[in-house]
């Protein structure tokens, strides 16, 4: 069955439930090849037309799953697009002097490539860049900014991080000032539901960063039947490599975490605050991978959160005040109380790109495959191409894709182009 108003495709098998993982293997291919990967959609049966109604009855949308159920890979499913311009609309009835400038979503690419066109290899970051995925829509935007003569960009990346604190404060917290931490815990549970039990025993524990790097060492050549539990109240998060990562290739990285284990010190002494500069060092290497692919001589970009001082104003905030679960960016609705518009401090929420990259991923999913079936990443020992050509022919979602694909992509362009052009000193 296609769907008419979105880009999503949906083919469901009615039928005896295969009797493992193999036959359901080939009974997902035959479905893909048949159904998906074809031209024209094909009408439901009634049985199908019932079963997606009720899905759509139980989970109109990913975002109103609480107890992590949703059949949805992506969400939302309306276009995170749509409430931004709402709110540009709000904003822009108080600035009647602000020129703007409003097109379609559709009028700029999606990720992965452009005009037929795989991902830009015509510039070179100085180490794989995750960023490379939404370079051809970057690319995209510069050029309608420059068509209006505007040659700098200010964009809010690093408002995540300088204006919502880590929540590793809470077991900083529960140690400083218990009384208060339990309140907060209290909603921070009924948020948790059933993932609860491992944020306990993170919050319980008082183990160093070393112990757990060692830890996370140790676990990466040891079989795990299931995904690992762990919270975001703990040193940071598995380390578990990928599926495609090669024997040797997880030797290396073992071999470098128990060094680091050894010498390594946390960030701060703290959780909370290793936490938060952790994160605040991640989308500053980010950022700075997306200016190298995308800045020129007459068009810059800024990200103003991540400016020094405005870090060291935001991290003077008390923890507890930067980081609560009850309200949305509240340092920056409180500082700018006397100067906004009440109105426009009401939003809670924020688009993901979710959509964006689903529909992108299926518009290139074939070149991305090919990718991997020359790969210098398998050339040097590294990678192993076919979880990944697996990966390729699954339905896109942000748990599956959105975690290891884009380093698999990044690592593999930069070491193809590296070969033949000078990185950036």
């Amino acid at each position: 069955m296609r769907a008419s108003a979105l880009t999503y495709d949906l083919a469901v098998r009615e039928g005896e439930r295969p009797v493992d993982d193999e036959t359901a293997g080939r009974v997902f291919g035959d479905l893909y090849d048949r159904y998906l990967d074809g031209g024209a959609g094909t009408p439901p049966s009634e049985r199908t037309a019932a079963y997606v109604a009720a899905l759509l009855d139980r989970w109109c949308d990913i975002t109103e799953d609480e107890e992590d159920t949703s059949p949805w890979s992506a969400g939302p499913l309306i276009d995170e697009a749509d409430e931004d311009l709402h709110w540009a609309r709000r904003a822009a009835a108080h600035l009647p002097g602000v020129r703007r400038v409003v097109y379609p979503s559709e009028d700029l690419p999606g990720f992965f490539g452009a005009d037929g066109a795989l991902l830009p290899l015509d510039a070179l970051p100085d180490e794989p860049a995750v960023a490379l995925a939404s370079a051809p829509r970057v690319r995209a935007v510069r050029e309608k900014a420059r068509a209006h003569g505007s040659g700098l960009h200010v964009d809010g990346f690093g408002g995540d991080q300088a204006l919502s604190g880590h929540p590793g404060y809470d077991h900083d917290l529960l140690r400083s000032r218990p009384l208060l931490a339990v309140r907060g815990l209290r909603t921070v549970r009924s948020l948790a539901g059933p993932a609860w039990r491992p944020a306990l025993r993170d919050l319980l524990d008082g183990g160093s960063y070393q112990r757990w790097l060692a830890a996370e060492a140790a676990e990466m050549t040891r079989p795990r039947s299931r995904p690992p539990e762990h919270s975001l109240f703990a040193w940071g998060g598995s380390l578990r490599p990928p599926a495609w990562a090669t024997p040797d290739a997880v030797r290396l990285i073992t071999r470098e975490l128990r060094r680091a284990a050894a010498t390594t010190r946390p960030l701060a002494p703290s959780r909370g605050r290793h936490g938060d500069l952790l994160e605040i060092q991640n989308v500053g290497w980010m950022i700075r991978q997306r200016h190298q692919l995308v800045d020129t001589a007459d068009f810059t970009q800024s990200s103003p959160f991540l400016d020094d001082r405005v870090l060291r104003v935001c991290l003077a905030v008390r923890p507890e005040q930067r980081a609560t679960p009850r309200e949305f960016k509240t340092l920056v609705k409180t500082s700018l109380a006397d100067v906004l518009p009440r109105d426009l401090l009401t939003r809670r929420s924020k688009g993901d790109g979710g959509r964006i990259a689903a529909e992108s991923f299926e518009r290139h999913r074939r070149e991305l495959a090919t990718l991997f079936e020359s790969s210098r990443l398998a050339e040097l020992g590294l990678v192993d191409p076919r979880p990944l050509r697996v990966l390729f022919r699954r339905p896109f979602s942000l748990r599956g894709h959105g975690r290891t694909m884009p380093t698999a992509l990044a690592a593999e362009l930069w070491a193809r182009t590296a070969r033949t052009t000078a990185v950036p000193g």
